[in-house]
C-alpha cells in the first residue's frame, strides 16, 4: 500500500510502465491528485482508501482487475501495519464494489 502522492509514482514523466493507460484517471485524478495505490510486483493494481471504525482501520480496495486471495492477504497485512502505526487495535481490508 502506497499513500497518495508517493514518490514512487511522482518521479516519472510517464507512468505508463506502472499501470495500463485505461486506469490513468483512477491514479492521476483531477487537479493533479495522485491516489493511494496497491502495488503488486512493481505495478499498480488498485487504489485504496481508509476509514477508522472505532478501534479498527477499514481499508477499501478498488482493484483494476480481480485480486487473488494471496494478494488480499498481503494487503490486509499492510493494513494491520498502518493500523498499528495509528494506534488502532486492528484492520480489515475489503474489496470495494
Amino acid at each position: 500500500l502506497l499513500p497518495g502522492f508517493d514518490p514512487y509514482l511522482m518521479g516519472h514523466s510517464s507512468r505508463d510502465h506502472l499501470f495500463d493507460a485505461q486506469y490513468r484517471w483512477r491514479v492521476s485524478r483531477i487537479a493533479g491528485w495522485i491516489s493511494p495505490v496497491v502495488l503488486l510486483d512493481g505495478r499498480v493494481v488498485a487504489t485504496w482508501t481508509h476509514q477508522p471504525a472505532r478501534a479498527n482501520l477499514v481499508v477499501s480496495v478498488t482493484p483494476f482487475r480481480r485480486l487473488t486471495a494471496a494478494t488480499m492477504k498481503q494487503v490486509n497485512g499492510r493494513a494491520q501495519e498502518i493500523a498499528s502505526a495509528l494506534g488502532l487495535s486492528g484492520a480489515v481490508a475489503k474489496v470495494a464494489v
